[in-house]
This record gives C-alpha cells, structure tokens and sequence, in this order.
C-alpha cells in the first residue's frame, strides 16, 4: 500500500487532494520517503503536517429567495451554484455568507461563524428547497428531525435513458469509491446504508422525469443510486456524461418538517428553476407546476435577499 494511500484510507486524516494543502512529510523507520513509496506490515510511519487556518465568514449580501421566515428559522430556494458553507476554494459568497448578512448576531449565538445555522446541505449545483436554524435551540430542534428521519424530502430529476418501471426503492450502501476517492458508490467497502425511492412521473426523448425521496442522506445519494442503474442524473459530470449544455437538473422539490416550538408539520414547495423547466416537454412541465401544492403553505409571500 502507498503512504498517500495509508494516510487517507488507512488513518483516515485527510483526502489525498489535501495533502498539498497540507505540507505533508512523512519518514519511515526514521527515513523520510516520497508520498508513492510503498509500506510494509511492520514499519514505523511517522507523519507531520500543517492545520489550515480556520475559515471565518464574513456577513456578505447573496441573492437567494425566501420562501419563509420566523423568529427560528429561515427556509430558502437555493439557487444554481451557491455553495452552502465557506471551505477550500470558495470563501465568500457562500450561503452562510448570506445568513450571517440577512440574520443579524446569528454567528455570534453560534459561536461559530463556519456553519452558523446549517441543518443539512445541498451540493453547489442541486436547486431547491433549505432550511436554517437562527438559534442553536432551533438547530438542535430540526437536526433531530433529520437525524431521526422523520423529516419527508422530494426531489425532481431528470435522468439519462428510459427508467424502467413506475416506481420502485433503491437498498444499496453507499461509501467512497475505493479507485476514486472524490466519489462515492453504491456497495463499497465499509458503505453505510442508504435507501431512496423513484416514481417516474413521464418519459421524453431518451429520458425520464422522476420524483426522489431520499430515506437516508448519505453524501451524493440520489445522485450515485440513479448512476447505479445507469440513469445518471443530467448534467452530472461526476457520475454520468455531461455535455456541458445541461446544467445539473436535480431540484429539492419539497420539505415536510415541524417547525420549532409547532407541533404539525409544515410542507414547504420550491418552484422548479427555468433552466429546469425549460428542458422539460410543456405537458410536463405543466404536470409539475399545477399538480404539486403545499400542504400547509406559509403565510408570507417567498421574496429575495440579497
């Protein structure tokens, strides 16, 4: 086994794409040795390594629509290509950037100005519904929900090929891909479980519009369950073959949660973006516009910050 390859897999420590980041040196029974050099059972490895600064965001204005707002949270319509949290390569313009500027004190109740408020995610390119905590009360509040899986998530996608079937659940583990570190795969080593189900909504032209429900969260779930059956997401670049003319269309349709302090659950709705809609044959795109209500809609009218 490489020592990059013991560093990250092995201990665990880091991703091997940080290890640059890192100024990584290692020495083996005393010797130092290039990070390609391959280990035997026995040897004394003995690893050194720098921390990265800690990351600290700032209050900045970012455009994002607000389908809802109260004293504990804030529910949100993710745009296209919104980062959730600052990290490596994208420290500003996140959407933390844009709560800590539209929720005033919120990152000095959390005491921590990385993920202020932050209950779940949603990758840089998937739209739709988010929900944040404006307290650590009310973030415990609904993290519990998501941790418990008691929340309900809908998600709409448009998938590559004719899915077969009407409906049906997808049972496979999902853990990181042993020959592609930056993916994750469906009965991988060490997966851990992770359930979705499908129901085809309609077929055009050598695709298929389908409706997700995650059951789990596991990190590119719907994304790496459709690649499993060899419908990858459009414009997935990462699990299917992306043109470059589709934008990623996956969008998180909807979001039933219970409210802090409430104690029925509200559903919250995302209209679906136009570069999603737009792909999609009108009597579909009509299908989902007028067939697809809140239970319990808000009582304000969704506007934008930033």
């Amino acid at each position: 086994m490489r020592v990059d390859v013991y560093l990250s897999d092995v201990l665990d420590l880091f991703h091997r794409s940080q290890i640059a980041h890192r100024s990584v040196t290692v020495a083996v029974d005393g010797a130092p040795v290039k990070l390609s050099r391959r280990l035997r059972a026995g040897q004394l490895v003995t690893v050194r390594y720098t921390t990265p600064p800690p990351v600290h965001a700032e209050a900045q204005p970012v455009g994002f629509e607000i389908l809802y707002e109260d004293a504990d949270v804030v529910v949100i319509n993710k745009p296209r290509g919104l980062v959730v949290h600052p990290g490596a390569g994208n420290r500003s313009g996140t959407l933390v950037n844009g709560l800590l500027y539209h929720v005033q004190g919120l990152g000095e109740r959390f005491g921590d100005q990385v993920r202020p408020g932050i209950v779940h995610r949603l990758d840089k390119d998937t739209t739709g519904v988010l929900i944040a905590a404006k307290s650590p009360a009310a973030l415990d509040a609904l993290a519990r929900q998501f941790a418990h899986r008691t929340t309900e998530k809908r998600y709409l996608a448009v998938v590559t090929g004719m899915l077969k079937g009407a409906d049906a659940t997808i049972d496979a583990p999902i853990g990181r891909d042993p020959r592609h570190r930056q993916r994750f795969a469906v009965n991988a080593p060490a997966g851990k479980p992770a359930v979705t189900r499908y129901r085809v909504i309609g077929r055009f032209d050598r695709r298929t519009l389908v409706e997700l429900r995650p059951e789990t969260g596991r990190t590119h779930q719907l994304r790496v369950h459709m690649a499993s059956l060899g419908c990858p997401i459009v414009g997935d670049a990462i699990y299917g073959r992306s043109s470059g003319d589709d934008p990623l269309l996956l969008h998180a349709w909807s979001l039933r949660i219970v409210l802090p302090g409430e104690s029925a659950a509200r559903e919250f709705v995302a209209q679906v973006p136009e570069d999603f809609s737009t792909r999609l044959p009108q009597a579909l795109r009509r299908r989902i516009e007028t067939s697809y209500a809140p239970a319990q809609p808000s009582t304000e009218a969704p506007r934008t910050e930033g």
